[in-house]
């Protein structure tokens, strides 16, 4: 370690004592009042052991990742200068340092002042229960002026390939306080296969974009895959699934401010039974995984094999593709005012159908599969989801290309 660097580090270590010995203080007049003086004076033979030891652990709670070296940092323009603290790979994601027992008993019984400065500045943040591994990419920002952190959304954040495609973030995961903010950048596609990793960053505000490398936590080499000419088809039953061209799409034109522009391989699929195309069912819901182990839909156009897993759904209308399951109340539905219970359950192979009874327009509260009917919170619609407004076994019997 640099002698300066040694020194501040020293110097910051001593400040923490005597915030150890502010916090004591403060915890003899609280906890013993009638002891107050013996306690200040140190009339404990083990009492600068034990402020040696708190001052260590106030030391620990301050540790900023501002002295801690950036995997990079970029000025973005408006500012402000953003830093790549850590990029981390899996189902379970930590950064920063978790709060100490100590420093939480003591929050009870020290004034705000000193609760501020002994709060750590270097906070935890964790992410977790993912279904799929993901790389997440972890950034916090610094005022270009004063040095101190400052807010680091309205930008946006893509990875980009040796061939220049693009990949955008599933999703970003904000942890702010008083003093200290952070984002977690998680991506589900992104170039595994590459040692170094290429960020582009655009601040919301400008129109600039800045790139900055950093390290692959989770390089993977390519499998040895062999594609097939197109057209292709599989059997399902006694219909078969052609998968007949692919076609370039994006997903938007153009696209905001704040949404990466993604050009990918959009699948054309049919449906026939035998020779003869038909009809009656919905779009499939479809992704794409390439060699790497990606799986999504914008993986790009520069992979030399994809594999295509499609599900199709017949429509609400096709009689001929649905399965009679129960025999339902006949009900009138134009003047439906309030909901109609049948509790009816049904058996279909390994699955367990509870049928509640017919609702109107609006929305419902479910706990564990129970409805409320008295809520504590209001909710609106969900959103988003798959396009047909189903998720996995929920819709029931299904045709599927894998």
């Amino acid at each position: 370690m640099p002698p300066r660097k040694f020194k501040n580090r020293v110097e910051e270590f001593f400040d923490c004592l005597r915030l150890a010995r502010a916090a004591a203080l403060c915890l003899c007049n609280v906890l013993e009042p009638s002891q107050a003086v013996p306690c200040a004076q140190g009339g404990n033979p083990f009492s600068g052991l034990a402020l040696v030891l708190m001052g260590a652990a106030v030391f620990w709670a301050r540790r900023s990742p501002v002295s801690q070296k950036p995997l990079a940092a970029v000025a973005l323009g408006d500012g402000r200068i953003l830093q790549v603290e850590a990029v981390t790979y899996g189902t379970t994601h930590h950064i920063g340092n978790p709060a100490s027992e100590v420093g939480w008993r003591l929050n009870a019984w020290l004034p705000a002042r000193l609760r501020a400065e002994i709060a750590s500045r270097n906070p935890e943040a964790v992410i977790d229960d993912l279904e799929n591994p993901a790389l997440v990419v972890w950034v916090n920002a610094l005022s270009a002026q004063a040095g101190t952190n400052v807010d680091c959304q309205r930008i946006r954040v893509e990875l980009v390939d040796e061939h220049g495609e693009h990949y955008t973030e599933e999703n970003s995961y904000w942890f702010g306080g008083d003093e200290f903010w952070r984002v977690g950048h998680l991506f589900q596609v992104f170039p595994r296969s590459q040692t170094n990793l290429t960020m582009e960053v655009t601040a919301w505000k400008i129109d600039k974009t800045n790139q900055m490398e950093f390290p692959n936590p989770h390089v993977v080499q390519p499998a040895a895959w062999t594609g097939m000419e197109l057209p292709q088809q599989k059997e399902a039953g006694d219909l078969n699934i052609v998968l007949t061209g692919l076609r370039l799409r994006t997903n938007s034109v153009p696209p905001n401010y704040w949404e990466t522009r993604s050009v990918y391989w959009e699948p054309v699929w049919e449906l026939r039974h035998g020779n003869e195309k038909i009809g009656g069912w919905d779009e499939p819901e479809w992704f794409a995984e390439d060699s790497t182990g990606n799986r999504g839909k914008c993986l790009g156009t520069y992979q030399s094999v994809l594999r295509f897993s499609a599900t199709f759904y017949p429509a609400a209308t096709n009689d001929d593709a649905a399965h009679p399951l129960a025999h339902l109340p006949q009900t009138i539905v134009t003047n439906l005012q309030s909901a109609l219970w049948w509790n009816q359950t049904v058996e279909y192979q390994t699955n367990h159908i509870s049928i509640l009874g017919l609702f109107p327009a609006g929305s419902y509260v479910f706990n564990q599969g129970a409805l409320l009917t008295n809520p504590p919170v209001a909710m609106g619609p969900v959103r988003g989801g798959a396009p047909s407004g189903w998720t996995g076994r929920e819709r029931g019997e299904s045709v599927k290309w894998v």
